[in-house]
């Protein structure tokens, strides 16, 4: 903000940014979800989850099973955190970041792929098939602490913005610069597009590494 401010004063000493909405994707995606909390099924407005109330979620959920893998995966990390508490949030959350591969009938190959290197040793693709069977209890019980977790933020909003097409002509916008966009994904993508159908869009500017 403070950037595209001293930018317009060279123009106008007067400009302010009080009309420019400067956020990122996820702070957008966030602002609707919160906006439409009661269609995403919370209780009351979410919140965004830390990760004290994410680890002890994760815990109560995996301390009820005994998850198939090495003898490293019920050993203590060096941050003194159960290996297992630390890939089934690390796989949480790629499920929430990738969920079209939960139909897969190679779901557990995929996500094991994405995991780090050192995490790939702890588990089998049993024990990453055992973790997705407890993924929506997870998400029951992020419901109803009504909690959002930063990967679920964008796809949240997606759902709201397919439910409802023309909602981002609330917003009014004329122009858009996106910066970073070498790093979309493909639910910013989607959200580009339909801004770019927006009625009020006049034109979007995109600022990127090649």
């Amino acid at each position: 903000k403070d950037r595209v401010l001293a930018e317009l004063k060279k123009e106008d000493p007067t400009a302010t940014v009080d009309d420019a909405k400067i956020t990122t994707f996820h702070g957008f995606a966030l602002e609707i979800c919160r906006d439409n909390y009661e269609e995403l099924g919370f209780t009351k407005m979410p919140r965004e989850i830390n990760v004290v109330d994410k680890g002890r979620i994760v815990e109560e959920l995996v301390t009820e099973h005994r998850f198939i893998g090495t003898e490293k995966l019920y050993q203590k990390n060096f941050e003194g955190v159960l290996n297992i508490i630390d890939v089934a949030i690390l796989l949480f959350d790629l499920i929430g970041e990738h969920p079209e591969y939960l139909d897969d009938l190679d779901a557990a190959e995929n996500y094991m792929a994405m995991l780090p290197s050192r995490k790939k040793g702890l588990v089998t693709s049993t024990t990453i098939d055992e973790l997705i069977d407890i993924y929506p209890t997870y998400c029951e019980e992020l419901k109803k602490e009504n909690v959002i977790l930063f990967s679920d933020m964008e796809p949240m909003m997606h759902q709201i913005l397919d439910a409802h097409p023309g909602y981002l002509d609330k917003y009014g916008f004329k122009y858009v610069i996106l910066d970073e966009f070498q790093d979309s994904n493909d639910i910013q993508m989607e959200t580009v597009k339909k801004l770019a159908a927006c009625k009020s869009v006049q034109m979007i500017v995109a600022v990127g590494d090649d």
